[in-house]
């Protein structure tokens, strides 16, 4: 998956793209999201933070809408709460909310891992 780094943007289709993140999520990182449709990028998140939960910190915020980023967002924090601090702020009560996280949890504690 980290191999996606050195193939020329213009090789890296999606199915190059979704095998690397499906190996190793932080492949996210290096996927070009501008040669892909809105689906594709959406399935290429997926697919990063299911195998790693901690790469929703690589999804650009500004490609996917919230209803995508609410989905991803508690795909990832189900995995591992503290990954809540990679949730865009608007969306962070949400999937507390959603999750059925109650406020006991100290999620300040988490804001500085």
């Amino acid at each position: 998956g980290g191999a996606l780094d050195y193939i020329d943007k213009e090789f890296q289709t999606f199915e190059l793209c979704q095998l690397a993140v499906s190996h190793w999520g932080y492949a996210l990182e290096y996927v070009p999201f501008d040669k892909f449709t809105d689906d594709e990028k959406f399935e290429l998140c997926k697919t990063a933070i299911t195998q790693h939960s901690h790469t929703l910190q690589y999804v650009p915020k500004d490609v996917l809408s919230d209803e995508q980023m609410l989905t991803l967002g508690k795909i990832s924090v189900s995995k591992y709460a503290p990954n809540i601090k990679y949730v865009p702020d608007h969306l962070k009560d949400k999937v507390k909310q959603e999750l059925n996280i109650h406020e006991s949890v100290d999620f300040k504690y988490f804001q500085n891992l």
